[in-house]
């Protein structure tokens, strides 16, 4: 079965809000998401694509996708691009619930009037930024991969030469 959408949660590590907000989204994502075994393969197949993004090892995607508030909510419709950008407080986690069920029955139209967004600004900041084309989020998806790959790639750089200078110590220490 094909999905119907990708949702992606920003998060920092640092945030308290995020991590009480990370717990509930991590069940959805049990609820609604693939169901795999430790292989990796897949034992039902869900309607939503769930992802994380931590904000400090990734700022310069989060500053891309213009992420500035945190935990920030993005979720994409297969055929349609971003179809919700929202940012939610722990409290009012059922807010992106909701809409992430009006995504999967295709009636979210991803776009919040001003009146109703100032009458729920102390329940979630919600921000429409307008819906992205296929090609955007084509591109914005490559460009996330490239980062995603260089950050790896530095991390094993990282790794590498923190393994070598603690072989050179220890090959230090033990010559005679």
């Amino acid at each position: 079965m094909k999905f119907v959408a990708l949702s992606r949660q920003y998060y920092a590590d640092w945030c308290k809000s995020c991590q009480k907000f990370g717990a509930k989204y991590r069940q959805l994502a049990r609820d609604l998401g693939d169901r795999v075994d430790v292989d990796g393969a897949v034992l039902r197949s869900g309607d939503v694509r769930f992802g994380e993004v931590e904000y400090t090892a990734s700022a310069r995607l989060c500053k891309t996708l213009k992420v500035n508030k945190l935990p920030t909510v993005h979720v994409y419709r297969a055929g349609s691009g971003k179809v919700v950008d929202m940012t939610c407080k722990p409290s009012m986690f059922h807010l992106v619930v909701d809409e992430l069920h009006r995504v999967l029955d295709g009636s979210s139209s991803g776009v919040v009037d001003d009146d109703d967004a100032e009458a729920d600004k102390d329940k979630a900041a919600v921000r429409s930024g307008g819906n992205m084309t296929n090609a955007s989020f084509d591109m914005t998806m490559v460009a996330g991969l490239s980062l995603g790959e260089e950050i790896v790639a530095s991390l094993k750089k990282k790794k590498e030469e923190e393994d070598e200078g603690a072989k050179k110590e220890t090959n230090w220490f033990w010559k005679q």
